[in-house]
């Protein structure tokens, strides 16, 4: 087997995963990725088990092959553009990591299977919108044009779709059929812990002994202890990512309206029934709410979390890949725009410079994989770029969750409101 062709023999763009990739998405359809646009008519509609061979498919390939980035998959060619990490370089460079031959492209089954089956979700994040949440869905249609403007834009956009049930349980047969034995599937959602479709899929894996063999990857918002859910992912093993942009008051805000102290409960609790087998990497997406709380969130992992929990400390020690317990930071937001950490006052990007340093200077030394560090000089890079809309816009917005959830963002985010003082 050839294993030294690379991705740039091909084409500057080339990306496997329109090869290997399925993804589904609350809104319907199918494409290969999940960071490629999702409500569009661009993405393949048909039944999941003719997706494989569809003229959709062979466009998004032939696309690559020719050097080209589909208009939907402009997040990884801004990412390229500017030299980040983009999830089309990270998924290359797993699947060369994992045996991938890139002189066999024709012999490529869907392995990487990524399931967002609902939009339910018991909480309201301030960066997601009702695509992704059933909490914001509600609560936007709620107050109309007074909520946010990403929210009510999105609302207009899908609320005729069906969010709760996008896929109907043939298709959802179709699509467990299509997973392979060696297959890695990745679960988010809305919240996976409470889409029952979610448990089927796992009860069905189990059946067919798979779960000695796939690898699963979770996002979890750790807000519901499910038990049954947990009885069951410790049948697997995989990467659990806690979706967690802060900790105490911080996080409480960005992901109302969770209560912390059940979250870091719920998240113990997971560490000492799966961690054997699962990996815990804590993935907060960095945005103008969030940039001031990664301080404190490290701080809670590596001082408390690792502390208290041999088999995180240890997997931290030995830099043990199998058991890589960390914080992630791979996830930057870029919509909507205006809590992009490019837009922030140029103070506020100065002082979030100096807390990408002290994360650096205080716990780079735990760091596992080399990309951890690189992961946080992008946070940098994005910081460097100049702003696409005005600071005034994150108030702005803000100040409208604010007065629909009586809230008060200027007390849970005490270090980003010192930027804008009345």
């Amino acid at each position: 087997m050839n294993n030294h062709k690379k991705a740039e023999d091909i084409s500057s763009s080339m990306c496997i995963m329109p090869w290997i990739g399925l993804a589904t998405d609350a809104s319907g359809g199918i494409r290969p990725c999940c960071w490629m646009e999702s409500i569009t008519p661009d993405k393949f509609m048909g039944d999941p088990k003719d997706y494989a061979t569809s003229d959709y498919l062979k466009e998004k390939k032939q696309q690559f092959l020719n050097g080209q980035y589909p208009l939907s998959c402009h997040r990884c060619m801004n990412d390229d553009k500017k030299g980040m990490q983009s999830k089309r370089v990270r998924e290359n460079r797993e699947w060369t990591h994992n045996g991938g031959d890139w002189s066999s492209l024709e012999t490529q089954e869907l392995t990487m299977i990524d399931l967002r089956l609902s939009n339910i979700c018991n909480l309201g994040c301030v960066m997601c919108g009702p695509k992704s949440s059933s909490f914001i869905f509600k609560e936007t249609e709620k107050n109309q044009e007074h909520s946010p403007i990403h929210n009510w834009r999105q609302f207009n956009n899908v609320k005729n779709l069906n969010l709760f049930n996008p896929y109907t349980d043939d298709q959802i047969d179709e699509i467990i059929d299509i997973i392979g034995p060696h297959a890695r599937i990745y679960c988010t959602g809305g919240e996976p812990s409470l889409v029952k479709k979610t448990t089927k899929l796992l009860e069905v894996l189990l059946d067919k002994g798979y779960n000695e063999t796939v690898t699963l990857q979770f996002n979890s918002n750790f807000q519901t202890l499910n038990q049954k859910w947990f009885d069951l992912l410790e049948h697997f093993k995989g990467d659990m990512l806690p979706s967690i942009d802060g900790v105490n008051e911080t996080a409480e805000y960005i992901r109302y309206p969770c209560d912390w102290n059940l979250v870091d409960t719920n998240i113990r609790k997971f560490i000492e029934q799966c961690g054997k087998t699962w990996t815990i990497k804590v993935m907060p997406t960095v945005s103008s709410v969030s940039i001031f709380g990664l301080k404190n969130m490290y701080d809670w992992w590596y001082n408390d979390i690792r502390t208290k929990y041999p088999i995180v400390h240890e997997a931290i020690k030995n830099k043990d890949r199998e058991k890589a317990m960390r914080v992630q930071v791979n996830n930057r937001l870029i919509t909507p725009n205006f809590f992009d950490i490019r837009n922030l006052p140029d103070n506020a990007k100065d002082r979030a410079r100096d807390h990408i340093e002290y994360i650096l200077q205080n716990y780079s030394k735990y760091f596992q994989i080399g990309n951890e560090s690189k992961y946080l000089t992008d946070i940098k890079k994005q910081l460097d770029l100049e702003p696409l809309v005005d600071s005034k816009l994150i108030v702005e917005n803000l100040d409208k969750f604010d007065k629909i959830r009586n809230n008060s963002w200027r007390k849970s985010l005490p270090e980003l409101a010192e930027f804008f003082n009345e």
